[in-house]
């Protein structure tokens, strides 16, 4: 599913991506550099991370206490992976 903008604990950024589910995984795919660079922030300090995701203004995900397992940078994207 696509997303415009996501609160990561409270904290709002508007940007474009797309987002999965499975099982108690979250994948965020993005090429919005404000949201690589606030998850390898948050990677740093292992904060648990409060998310929701966002379709025009409609609430697509809410989950609280996730971990950040992965984040890497593919050909410009940045892949998140929330546990």
């Amino acid at each position: 599913m696509v997303f415009d903008k996501i609160a990561v604990n409270n904290h709002i950024i508007e940007a474009e991506g797309q987002f999965t589910q499975e099982d108690s995984a979250i994948r965020l795919t993005t090429s919005a550099g404000s949201i690589g660079q606030y998850f390898n922030q948050l990677e740093s300090s292992r904060e648990a991370v409060n998310l929701v995701i966002f379709k025009d203004d409609e609430e697509r995900l809410n989950e609280k206490e996730l971990q950040l397992d992965n984040i890497t940078v593919d050909g410009g994207n940045y892949r998140i992976q929330l546990v």
